[in-house]
């Protein structure tokens, strides 16, 4: 599969890992993703075990009309970029198309070279899907709150979907397709977190060079795809327990900075009550001192300098 021919006028820009191309008006966005690749490639290359492949042509469309038509097969209508690894290709859309709740173009961009990458290094075999979109969302930072509060909804009803079940596909129905996905990525993160980078380099080698499944985990971890797939669920499940709100990091902020001004008012009542509960005593010991002096002064009197008559100090009398 050859690269397209870029459209008539636009501009290009060459780099040491990526072609950038689009229209004179993207100029500045053209520029952007070079600039980001250049470091991206490598960097994502070096952190997954992987070489960084054939010179990528990247694409960035102005109207959806050349974001379609430029591609080799028609792109997923919800699709804000797309990779074909056999051809080395990005094709992504201008931020003139972006709506303003889109993720940042670099976050797009690191998600679709890891694609690119896993692509490159399978040579053309099927990369499980659950590895591909796993990996794609860790290296991308797609790994996120939301991703705990879906497998949390699934966990509390025991609904999850077996590992071995997520390596040839994702379920057409969205809500499924929905907790896959979820799913991806919480596996690639606990491997990495419990077995460390290490395991999952040696994971997407083995699995690149062939290996079936179970062989490419046991090699990675030590222990059977059935196995880490239960701890991996074991681990899961206390998520589930949690209420999806609280996973919320806006949330989690709000309910601190209420904590904060409710301990700030405490701190504020309770330093008043001291300094007042302190006039008090000053001045009863005063009046205890001039009536020891025959000055006739009644210590019942309430303190006229701050103190709070509702204080409780009436009744003590010199002596009682």
């Amino acid at each position: 599969m050859q690269a397209p021919p870029f459209p008539e006028g636009w501009t290009e820009r060459v780099g040491t890992y990526a072609v950038v191309a689009g229209d004179p008006v993207d100029l500045g966005t053209v520029r952007r993703v070079l600039r980001h690749v250049e470091k991206a490639i490598p960097r994502i290359a070096e952190d997954l075990g992987l070489p960084t492949g054939r010179r990528a042509h990247i694409y960035v469309a102005r109207t959806a009309a050349q974001f379609r038509d430029l591609q080799p097969g028609p792109p997923d209508a919800w699709a804000d970029a797309t990779a074909w690894p056999g051809a080395a290709l990005i094709f992504v859309r201008s931020p003139r198309l972006r709506p303003g709740t889109a993720p940042p173009l670099e976050q797009v961009l690191d998600h679709e070279i890891v694609h690119l990458l896993l692509g490159q290094t399978f040579r053309g075999s099927s990369v499980p899907r659950w590895l591909q979109e796993g990996v794609a969302q860790v290296v991308a930072g797609e790994y996120t709150p939301k991703t705990v509060r879906t497998l949390a909804r699934r966990a509390s009803g025991g609904g999850l979907i077996p590992l071995r079940d997520l390596t040839g596909g994702f379920p057409t129905d969205p809500l499924r397709a929905e907790l896959a996905y979820a799913e991806s990525a919480d596996i690639v993160a606990f491997v990495r977190g419990r077995w460390g980078d290490e395991a999952l380099r040696i994971l997407v080698r083995d699995l690149a060079a062939g290996q079936a499944a179970g062989a490419a985990v046991r090699a990675a971890t030590g222990e059977s795809l059935e196995d880490v797939d239960r701890a991996w669920q074991a681990a899961v499940r206390p998520k589930g327990l949690l209420l999806p709100g609280l996973v919320d990091e806006s949330l989690w902020w709000g309910l601190g900075g209420l904590l904060l001004v409710l301990g700030a008012i405490r701190i504020r009542r309770l330093t008043r009550r001291r300094r007042q509960r302190l006039v008090q005593e000053e001045a009863i010991e005063d009046a205890f001192a001039r009536a020891a002096r025959g000055e006739g002064t009644d210590p019942n009197e309430t303190p006229s300098d701050g103190g709070d008559p509702s204080a409780g100090l009436h009744g003590r009398t010199p002596g009682g």
